[in-house]
């Protein structure tokens, strides 16, 4: 499966995702990004390539928008092979998923869902550039009409689009094969043991697992979203998974 990581603006970790996914996700990794030189092999990227023209994205939003745009650039013009998994820059993928995700047919898209159907962005599977350009489409055309989100992050578009749109969607978030795709380290107090801080994390052979409450199983964390300030433990966690950061 083609792993592509499309960021934009400075990503001071980001080459710790990179390099964790060319070692451990088994995929191919792809890295577009307006960072020169970020990667060996990577694309550069700049805004004036991009098509994204919703007067909501101005300022706040626009930066959780862009990775999209960047992506749909990318995969068009580069002829990327679909489906592509589509993590954020702060996500560390410790554990081989291609085979996983690949076994995985029936459905659209695959995102990690919480409660309530909040959708995140740490582990996001596209079955076709057909998707893609839908949900690019739909935020060029956000309108100003009433919703029930509070605002207009590219999580807010994901689920308003999938909740009015007939796709097919897997939940990353639910126990596959002993292991589960992790939406936000802060998250899951109810779920998982925590540090204190956030999930806590347990090295296992190198790859990271989180410890269930409810039976005390260690389960795979795929991948770990570093949200936040927890971005700077980032390094921290490549030194226990036995990679240079």
């Amino acid at each position: 499966m083609n792993l592509v990581f499309a960021a934009f603006g400075n990503r001071e970790h980001f080459p710790n995702a990179i390099k964790a996914a060319k070692e451990r996700s088994g995929c191919n990794v792809h890295v577009v990004s307006n960072i020169p030189s970020i990667s060996e092999g990577s694309v550069l990227c700049s805004p004036s390539m991009l098509h994204c023209k919703s007067d909501k994205l101005i300022n706040t939003w626009y930066l959780t928008h862009i990775k999209w745009f960047i992506l749909l650039w990318y995969c068009k013009k580069y002829n990327v092979e679909f489906p592509v998994y589509a993590p954020d820059w702060d996500t560390l993928v410790m554990h081989n998923v291609d085979g996983l995700l690949s076994s995985i047919k029936d459905y659209d898209i695959m995102h990690v869902f919480e409660p309530e159907q909040h959708v995140t962005s740490a582990a996001v599977v596209i079955r076709s550039l057909d998707i893609l350009e839908e949900y690019c489409k739909f935020v060029d055309n956000w309108g100003d009409e009433p919703f029930e989100y509070e605002d207009y992050s590219d999580m807010s578009a994901w689920r308003v689009l999938i909740r009015t749109k007939p796709l097919k969607i897997v939940n990353l978030g639910e126990e596959r094969d002993g292991g589960v795709f992790d939406s936000n380290i802060f998250l899951g107090k109810d779920v998982y043991e925590h540090d204190g801080v956030g999930k806590k994390v347990f090295f296992i052979d190198g790859k990271p697992h989180f410890k269930r409450l409810s039976d005390g199983k260690l389960l795979k964390a795929y991948c770990l979203h570093c949200w936040g300030v927890y971005k700077n433990r980032t390094g921290e966690l490549m030194s226990k998974a036995g990679l240079r950061a």
